[in-house]
């Protein structure tokens, strides 16, 4: 270990909080991290009060915080994207918000998505979505367009030409019940505007490769 930093006022964790109908119920907050594409800085939002956090990353010490914001067209709330849909738990049940991000090839706008999840009163009570993609001005916080709302995002990956992003998820779950369908998006990297999908029925990972591969000499 070379540095460590822990972040002011940013938790990450799971906590066993309680038993609901004798099911152990947790309360799981994680935060999304980021490293920007010259790897000076770290970018922290937590998962609690959508602050964002830059660190420099050669010395592991905060360069300034950010408060996220809508832009004005997009309305006011950032909390509070439950988008409440019914899911049957299991033998274990977590609750909570959970984040994670990735730098724009730019280095100046971070992708920002996640999931949440809420506890009723019963295990057969639980509320969850996904939050979709959002695009965030690193300097100012000011969140600049929301894509797929609803959709639990699950990996995105910016193309090296800063024009297109590349995106993984599936639909939030209906009674408990996921769809077995996995997406695949490539969106405009800025507009975050739909440009092409298609549906798997497995799991799959994203890779993008140059457009001129290397080729051995003989």
């Amino acid at each position: 270990e070379i540095q460590r930093l822990a972040v002011p006022g940013v938790r990450g964790g799971n906590w066993w909080t309680r038993s609901v109908d004798d099911v152990l119920v947790g309360d799981q907050i994680t935060p999304a991290v980021a490293l920007s594409p010259d790897g000076a800085h770290l970018a922290v939002v937590d998962a609690e009060t959508d602050q964002l956090t830059m660190i420099a990353a050669a010395t592991m010490t905060v360069e300034g915080t950010q408060q996220l914001a809508r832009a004005e067209s997009l309305g006011h709330r950032v909390l509070g994207w439950l988008g409440i849909m019914p899911q049957t738990a299991e033998a274990k049940v977590t609750a909570g918000r959970w984040l994670d991000a990735t730098f724009a090839a730019d280095g100046e706008h971070l992708y920002l998505w996640g999931t949440e999840s809420e506890l009723g009163d019963s295990v057969e009570d639980i509320e969850m979505n996904g939050l979709g993609v959002m695009l965030v001005h690193v300097e100012s916080g000011e969140i600049l367009v929301e894509a797929l709302g609803g959709m639990m995002v699950q990996a995105v990956v910016p193309a090296p030409d800063d024009d297109t992003v590349y995106l993984r998820g599936m639909s939030t779950p209906r009674g408990g019940r996921f769809s077995g369908i996995e997406h695949l998006w490539r969106l405009d990297s800025q507009s975050l505007k739909t440009l092409a999908e298609r549906e798997y029925r497995a799991y799959f990972e994203i890779a993008v490769l140059p457009l001129a591969l290397p080729v051995a000499a003989p």
